[in-house]
């Protein structure tokens, strides 16, 4: 009896054996490919897609010769970015009046503001008028709101070039001409650079020439200077054919 019992002993020993060989030791392990599955959150694809694009400030405007300072004592921005989902307002200044037509209501006012949406978004809007008595009124383009898909900014801006030569280059230089492009060469232009000598104690510690662009804030500047010398001789400085570039003139905050 003793010998069967130590026989099954030995077969049930045999099969646990068997058993927890074949079961992996999982326990405080990981492959380094899996780690990131375990860490990573993953970004939805709206969180995505608007990493991605860039921001751009976009200029609203509206003349009226009814909602007058007169009349009205705010004028308001209300808009929606894509569809009227997120309602926003925001006010509007008066920037300026001029004259138009003949009769009774010929002076028109200018109110404007700057939104800030993603590239491609499209601006939904109308305005908002507050009276003197805080009665509202609504210029909403016959009821049909006013419409703007957003590619680029139509927000002015200026932008300063520079040009720094040592003293004795500085010199003999008589002019330098900045050779220039906002729309891919489609159009070239050329602005004559001031030139500047800062002088301390006597000694000249910089000098350079430097004029200023007008364009909007994505614009992209593209450019090169056409140096002429005071004996004549007419060079070009066009960073070894690639040019020298700017984008956008200005970042959207």
């Amino acid at each position: 009896m003793k010998k069967k019992l130590l026989t099954l002993l030995l077969a049930l020993l045999v099969i646990f054996s068997a058993t927890v060989a074949l079961i992996p030791n999982t326990v405080n392990k990981a492959k380094a490919s899996d780690t990131n599955n375990v860490v990573v959150t993953k970004l939805n694809d709206e969180e995505t897609t608007d990493t991605k694009k860039k921001k751009i400030r976009y200029k609203i405007m509206i003349s009226t010769n009814y909602y007058t300072p007169k009349y009205c004592k705010k004028a308001i921005l209300h808009y929606g970015v894509n569809g009227w989902d997120n309602v926003q307002e925001k006010d509007m200044t008066r920037t300026g009046s001029f004259e138009q037509g003949s009769g009774i209501f010929t002076t028109y006012y200018t109110y404007e503001t700057i939104v800030t949406v993603n590239e491609g978004d499209t601006i939904d809007y109308c305005f908002k008028f507050i009276t003197w008595q805080d009665r509202e009124g609504w210029i909403n383009n016959e009821n049909n709101d006013y419409h703007v898909k957003v590619d680029s900014s139509n927000v002015p801006c200026s932008y300063t070039v520079e040009y720094d030569k040592p003293y004795h280059e500085a010199t003999a230089i008589e002019v330098v001409d900045l050779c220039y492009t906002l729309d891919n060469w489609e159009t070239t232009k050329y602005n004559r650079m001031e030139y500047h000598s800062i002088v301390v104690n006597g000694e000249p510690i910089r000098n350079f020439f430097d004029c200023t662009v007008h364009g909007y804030e994505t614009d992209t500047l593209e450019y090169c200077f056409r140096i002429l010398k005071c004996n004549g001789q007419q060079e070009w400085d066009n960073n070894n054919g690639a040019n020298y570039r700017v984008s956008p003139l200005k970042e959207a905050e």
